[in-house]
């Protein structure tokens, strides 16, 4: 009876009335585990009976939060500001959602009042400046970047931002310089080097224009300053899909440290999801962890068999750990049960090619044809085939119709400059040498070999 008086009185007070109010609706769960449900109600009697209200209604933030359910997370946020005003947690996470959401007027006095309580924290400065360049107050966001940079003077996010701010300011040479500064500070910072292009540009630097595009492409794609504080969010996340997906952004971004946890996480809530499986095992395989790729994959394909890349997956992967017989038993298993495949089809012929056995391959090579006629690397495979059997027509018909696939193949053009100093057609030769010259994807080193075999048959230097 005291207990109930005592829950009651605190119900009715203002703090309890504040704490109750902010539990959210419960959504619907439908495809969640019992694990979320069971993690939901505990911790919403925790608030109700005013068991731990604080960090029940925080618990309840990271649940609904790390699940994607944005709307229910802002109320428990909206609550925790008015119940923990000291904790710089709930404006951080609330600002930055309303800001992705649009909502700048909203979220720029959260994300103020962050920063304020966690002066020290830098994702949350860098959050404020972004907000404030995106609410076209570059001269506000400027000083806040700056400001980073006083207590961390290499941050490439900061770098990035004045450098944003400077464009805005028409200031091309201080944007220029922060550019410089953050590639330097991160060679893989791939927006960095793709606002360089622009700068380049306007510069009137085509070279160095050129030069920065090929490092912006072979540079990580971007992803917002690393947020240990978001970060801490995932283990209470029960999707594997949002799992995969932040997996995604972070292995794309060149951090597979972060990326590996989140794909064992979702194996562990979805261990029936092949698509779990296969992804953790890519990861895996990346980072050269090959035995524990191939585990990986083996279960894919026995979730999903049906899928022909998982079987090509699993046949690469045994090549890698020198498996010869693996990678043909997967073969075999691949077709055995997705016999309308190109892409396995593809693989057996180049293996019969390998072995000797032209007829055979060529058999492949033709139902890859009819299968799949866009895959330009058939039609290489039978041109070799053709030019070991000495039927050099057959080979240039092959190569041909290649070329009309896909007519910036490299490997096609090179072919086909090949097969046309063989033949001792020099106009030909010229023009597809010259197609091969400008093709960035052409290997230099093969380059030099056809400019040599030209030389020979010509007596001349192509170039």
């Amino acid at each position: 009876m005291l207990l109930l008086i005592v829950v009651g009185a605190w119900r009715i007070s203002g703090y309890g009335r504040i704490a109750v109010s902010s539990i959210p609706p419960r959504p619907g769960l439908n495809g969640f585990p019992n694990a979320l449900r069971r993690k939901i109600a505990m911790d919403e009697f925790r608030v109700r009976y005013a068991i731990a209200p604080i960090s029940g209604l925080a618990a309840l933030s990271r649940l609904y939060q790390a699940n994607g359910f944005i709307g229910e997370a802002a109320q428990c946020y909206r609550g925790l500001i008015r119940l923990d005003p000291e904790n710089p947690r709930w404006p951080h996470f609330l600002g930055a959602t309303l800001s992705d959401y649009g909502d700048m007027d909203s979220a720029l006095p959260l994300l103020r009042r962050a920063a304020s309580l966690a002066p020290g924290y830098i994702p949350a400065r860098i959050h404020l400046a972004d907000a404030l360049l995106k609410s076209n107050q570059a001269n506000a966001a400027a000083a806040r970047y700056s400001a980073v940079l006083a207590i961390s003077p290499e941050n490439t996010y900061a770098l990035l931002g004045l450098a944003r701010c400077s464009l805005e300011a028409n200031d091309w040479t201080s944007a220029q310089e922060y550019l410089k500064r953050a590639t330097a500070a991160d060679p893989t910072f791939g927006v960095a080097w793709a606002l360089r292009v622009t700068v380049d540009e306007h510069f009137g630097n085509q070279a160095a224009a050129d030069a920065d595009e090929v490092q912006s492409k072979n540079g990580a794609n971007f992803r917002d300053i690393p947020d240990p504080w978001t970060d801490d969010l995932w283990p209470d996340c029960y999707s594997p899909y949002l799992l995969r997906t932040a997996a995604a952004v972070a292995s794309t971004a060149g951090d597979a440290k972060f990326a590996l946890p989140l794909l064992r996480r979702a194996v562990l809530i979805g261990p029936s999801g092949a698509w779990n499986h296969r992804q953790l095992a890519e990861l895996l395989r990346d980072s050269k962890q090959f035995p524990e790729a191939f585990t990986e994959m083996e279960k894919c394909v026995a979730l999903d068999p049906g899928t022909a890349e998982n079987w090509v997956d699993l046949m690469n992967l045994s090549r890698m750990m020198g498996n010869v017989a693996g990678a043909q038993r997967a073969l075999a298993d691949g077709l055995a049960h997705c016999p309308d495949s190109a892409a396995l089809h593809l693989e057996r012929g180049i293996e019969l090619k390998q072995d000797g056995r032209y007829s055979e391959a060529l058999a492949d090579f033709q139902l890859v044809q009819r299968l799949q006629p866009d895959e330009p690397k058939n039609y290489i495979e039978s041109a070799v085939i053709y030019i070991r059997l000495g039927e050099l027509d057959k080979a240039a018909e092959e190569l041909n119709a290649g070329i009309k696939v896909d007519p910036v193949n490299a490997e096609l053009q090179c072919s086909l400059a090949l097969y046309s100093i063989n033949t001792a057609d020099r106009a030909a030769a010229m023009t597809w040498l010259n197609r091969a010259r400008a093709n960035s994807r052409t290997p230099r080193e093969r380059l030099s070999y056809l400019a040599w075999q030209f030389e020979e048959r010509f007596g001349e230097v192509p170039w």
